[in-house]
């Protein structure tokens, strides 16, 4: 016991006093001031001291980098409750967007998009529009494709965009209702989803609409040449989008092996636009040339397409 109070005294030194040293472990321990402390009359105080419960936290990646592709989760981003899908793609790595809003792979406007791994006419024209009346909220994922496999016929392009809309689960259902506004430019959009599956039997679904409202703007550019020539251009322009779009996708599991799905997709626009351009070109003794311009552009179009898709696996 001796020995074991000598060790705990030096424990305490050592702490405490570092000019002190060891110079035994049997009656007495002794310093370098030749004091003389009795082992024998060290005490020991027991105490244990207890932890507060500790929480180890991890979060969750935003950006997973595979060997083809790299997958952005709009779920685990907390931007994408309050954006639609085509602001959150400006985050994600190999794509950009424009100032006319035109979605860029690598620069190149060469790519496929697919809607849960399948391709889908309706977004084909009206890419734009439709993703700016998607909210991001109602997406689970995006997969940006870098190196596509051979079964989506990517030859000569970019890569291939995948936007995953349903989350599989078991026998249930879940959904969500996105409603947002964007103002002064933008508008109102409402957007949703919808899962659900019972035995054999499944469906899901999205849906939704929006607004794009750009208020008229002006603009004006002056320029007058070494002669005294001057030219004046003024302009305004607005415009007013409507869309809507819808895609639901039907399964039925006939056995572990064997698959059966149908889809079908939808979207529709309306564009409201106009521009309006005067120019006039003048010299010291008057105007030489003037004109107007005014384009005023009303469209309407839309898509659809449905398929019917058998899946067999093998033992």
């Amino acid at each position: 016991m001796k020995l074991k109070y000598a060790i705990i005294q030096l424990a305490m030194i050592s702490t405490v006093l570092l000019t002190q040293t060891i110079a035994t472990f049997g009656q007495t321990v002794v310093n370098s001031r030749s004091n003389a402390v009795k082992a024998d009359s060290l005490t020991k105080n027991d105490s244990i001291v207890g932890l507060k419960e500790v929480a180890i936290t991890a979060g969750r990646p935003v950006i997973l980098r595979k060997a083809d592709r790299v997958i952005y989760d709009l779920k685990a981003d907390p931007e994408s409750k309050n954006n639609n899908v085509l602001t959150m793609m400006r985050k994600i790595p190999y794509l950009s967007v424009d100032g006319d809003d035109n979605l860029l792979m690598k620069g190149n406007s060469s790519f496929k998009v697919l809607i849960n791994g399948k391709p889908s006419g309706s977004l084909e024209g009206n890419l734009k529009a439709v993703l700016k009346s998607i909210p991001a909220s109602t997406i689970e994922r995006i997969e940006v494709i870098t190196t596509p496999p051979s079964k989506y016929d990517a030859e000569g392009l970019a890569g291939i965009i995948n936007i995953i809309t349903a989350k599989k689960i078991n026998d249930g259902f879940n959904g969500s209702v996105n409603i947002n506004e964007s103002f002064p430019v933008g508008g109102p959009g409402i957007g949703g989803a919808f899962t659900a599956k019972s035995g054999r039997f499944g469906m899901s679904a999205f849906g939704g609409g929006g607004i794009d409202h750009s208020p008229k703007t002006f603009n004006r550019n002056k320029r007058i040449d070494a002669t005294g020539t001057t030219l004046d251009q003024r302009g305004n322009q607005h415009s007013n989008n409507k869309t809507v779009y819808f895609g639901t996708e039907l399964s039925y599991m006939i056995d572990t092996l064997n698959l059966l799905t149908a889809q079908v997709n939808y979207n529709g626009s309306l564009v409201n636009g106009y521009t309006a351009q005067a120019s006039d070109l003048i010299e010291s003794e008057g105007s030489l040339q003037r004109y107007i311009a005014e384009n005023d552009n009303r469209a309407t179009g839309y898509g659809i397409d449905a398929g019917l898709n058998y899946e067999m696996g093998f033992k």
